[in-house]
């Protein structure tokens, strides 16, 4: 029986090196590379006999998928599956996989963090500060007025695990929340 080859087409972290170790006890044949601007026929020459794909942004479309030899399984690191034709998977019998929770909590702190910057124009105030200090001038009249968010009313388009953490997230901030998810 040959030995299972895994790769890893790019990642975000550091090094793989605990990965590495993982798979080697295993015996399998595992490599990870930078492929998400390669051209898709580098793409191809390293995963084309490959059983297993892991993919994060890298581009899989029809044409890529269509000359894998052998995979088994694309899986997506991340939450979509944007990036990987999935109706070519189905046509090749690959499953497709992803991580549906993947930095849910950090993406709903990093969309929380840009809803207060918006609300208290946090921006536009840095862009009049840097002007004031360069011209020695401290006119804040271009910004507007900054309401209170718990007056305001917050819209959150998509309920899912994102939206639905910064639904609870926003609890005691803003006056009123509202949902729209076709979905719900």
């Amino acid at each position: 029986m040959s030995q299972t080859k895994i790769v890893i087409t790019d990642y975000i972290e550091d090094n793989l090196d605990w990965e590495v170790g993982e798979m080697k006890k295993r015996d399998i044949d595992f490599s990870y590379h930078q492929l998400k601007l390669a051209s898709q026929d580098e793409l191809v020459s390293v995963i084309r006999d490959c059983d297993v794909v892991i993919v994060n942004m890298a581009p899989m479309p029809a044409e890529v998928i269509e000359q894998l030899e052998k995979c088994k399984l694309i899986i997506r690191h991340g939450i979509g599956y944007d990036n990987v034709d999935g109706a070519a998977c189905a046509a090749r019998g690959i499953r497709l996989s992803n991580v549906p929770d993947y930095c849910a909590q950090e993406v709903s702190e990093q969309a929380l963090a840009l809803i207060f910057a918006c609300a208290r124009r946090l921006f536009e105030s840095r862009r009049i500060l840097e002007e004031a200090s360069a011209n020695g001038i401290w006119d804040f009249s271009t910004l507007g007025p900054i309401h209170r968010m718990h007056d305001q009313t917050l819209g959150i388009v998509g309920c899912g695990r994102i939206g639905s953490r910064i639904y609870r997230m926003t609890e005691n901030i803003f006056g009123k929340r509202m949902i729209c998810d076709p979905y719900m």
